[in-house]
């Protein structure tokens, strides 16, 4: 460790103390203290999130401009696409942006210590400058790749990268006028080099307006054509059609499901779907009919959680079907979904999952947390309502945790009666060792494409017993309400299904 001067802490501790900080917080620092200049500085160059195009002209200009490169401290590296909007499908036409290319691909053979990068129009930059896809497959310590707009070329160079990251995330895009179909993709991803040592996988696809999905009949797609990545744990999809993931990713633990194409459903998954060899134990769907792709041949997964976009049986929307595969035959421990206001009593006549936690949470079932997101777009005091229409369906005698995340958008900005709300809970449902009210938001961005959107708000949370034959509820740190929550969710809890010989130190 090299000693600290006279006058303050050592370079090494200021380096220490910076990389826990933020980048902005560590270039103040840099301005005003000449001992922590140094590593303050090291901490700001080590990361550039770039969300314009001027900003990605001064980094490259910047990062490579003195002998020893500042690219060298560079370790994270997302450009978002909004920065080279200006050259989408156009690269090897305009000369700013061919020579934009070029200085990128300096730029990544500069920074040969980068362990996380996104980058978006991957294939139009790789098709400008070769150079590109030359220095990104060099590097060696990437931890987190994610590219957008991949299609051959880019995955051409992905079976060639010197790193073994852990999360790979692809946006796969073919073009209007290629013949490339899903099927194909199916063989690429299945022998992709790429996902060699991965753990966390993320697929994309984007406008397959050219061969499209195919049924395995019409692909010619054979499983023993197909590779196998065993170390990817969680696989995360947008978009995809039928295609045989749990063959693909046979050690699959998570699997997350969005805006999936309507051959997913409408696909006989007798062949392809999960098997009991695959240890899944946590999905997340946008409705139910996502989640043929797990009734098989072989039976279907006891899951430990779900995560349903629209509540169980209930259609996506009016003019469709109910879908005849159901959320409780996977027999989750956890189950959470959202309740919009048209979905409500008294706003609509299509069935309110008239009893269907009686037997995902009676006595042979196994649901044990429910987690239900309420719409308030309305009057400040329907939470109490909300609660009234839950009661009938959460009223089963082995639910021991309920959460209430209100989704507050009234014209107020408010809800009243949430004591009222607690209180009925309380009372009405004796099976309840833990209750969780919560007051705010789901960020708009979140509703529309995460995976699991963020609840941005306050919450509380109760213990509840009975004592002389009254049920009563007392309040406990938010903390110790997670550790509950985490409890619930856990592969311990599962194993017995009960709270006995739980202890929770809520101080």
């Amino acid at each position: 460790m090299q000693p600290a001067g006279h006058h303050g802490l050592s370079d090494d501790i200021w380096s220490i103390i910076l990389t826990l900080t933020d980048p902005s917080d560590a270039r103040s620092v840099s301005l005003v203290s000449r001992n922590s200049h140094p590593a303050a500085r090291r901490v700001v160059l080590s990361r550039a999130d770039i969300s314009e195009q001027g900003q990605l002209e001064h980094a490259l200009a910047f990062m490579v401009k003195e002998p020893h490169h500042r690219a060298c401290w560079l370790r994270e590296l997302h450009i978002n696409e909004n920065a080279l909007d200006g050259f989408e499908d156009s690269w090897d036409t305009i000369t700013e942006g061919s020579s934009l290319a070029a200085r990128f691909a300096d730029l990544l053979g500069a920074a040969q210590n980068i362990t996380s990068i996104a980058l978006p129009y991957v294939e139009s930059m790789l098709e400008a400058e070769p150079r590109a896809g030359t220095a990104l497959a060099s590097l060696t310590r990437l931890q987190v790749v994610k590219l957008s707009d991949v299609f051959t070329q880019s995955l051409d160079m992905a079976n060639t990268m010197a790193s073994s990251p852990t999360d790979v995330a692809l946006a796969l895009y073919v073009p209007c006028d290629s013949e490339y179909s899903a099927s194909e993709f199916s063989v690429v991803l299945s022998q992709l080099a790429l996902f060699r040592k991965t753990s966390v996988v993320e697929i994309q696809f984007c406008e397959l307006s050219g061969g499209g999905y195919e049924y395995p009949s019409e692909s010619g797609v054979e499983l023993r054509r197909l590779g196998q990545h065993p170390t990817v744990r969680e696989l995360r999809l947008r978009g995809s059609g039928a295609v045989p993931w749990f063959h693909i990713f046979p050690n699959m633990e998570m699997l997350r499901m969005r805006w999936m194409d309507d051959s997913h459903a409408e696909f006989d998954w007798q062949e392809w779907a999960w098997t009991d060899s695959v240890p899944l134990v946590d999905v997340t769907a946008d409705d139910e009919s996502q989640l043929v792709c797990l009734a098989g041949t072989h039976g279907r997964p006891k899951l430990r959680q779900l995560h349903l976009r629209v509540a169980p049986s209930l259609s996506p929307d009016p003019y469709r079907e109910i879908p005849t595969f159901k959320a409780d035959s996977l027999r989750p421990v956890c189950l959470t979904f959202p309740l919009a206001e048209w979905q409500a009593p008294w706003n609509t006549d299509l069935p309110h999952w008239n009893g269907r936690l009686e037997d995902p949470a009676g006595p042979e079932g196994r649901l044990r947390y429910l987690q239900v997101a309420a719409m308030c777009n309305s009057d400040e005091d329907i939470p109490v309502r909300w609660v009234e229409s839950l009661l009938p369906a959460v009223r089963v005698p082995q639910l021991v945790c309920l959460r209430v995340n209100f989704h507050v958008a009234t014209p107020s900005g408010k809800v009243t009666r949430l004591d009222e709300a607690r209180q009925m809970l309380v009372e009405q449902l004796p099976s309840l060792r833990y209750l969780c009210i919560a007051e705010g938001q789901f960020p708009q961005e979140d509703l529309i494409s995460a995976f699991h959107p963020r609840f941005v708000g306050e919450c509380a949370w109760w213990r509840l017993h009975e004592v002389a034959g009254e049920r009563r509820s007392e309040s406990i740190l938010c903390a110790a309400g997670e550790r509950v929550e985490r409890y619930l969710r856990s592969a311990e809890f599962e194993e017995t299904l009960s709270l006995d010989g739980f202890v929770l130190n809520d101080r």
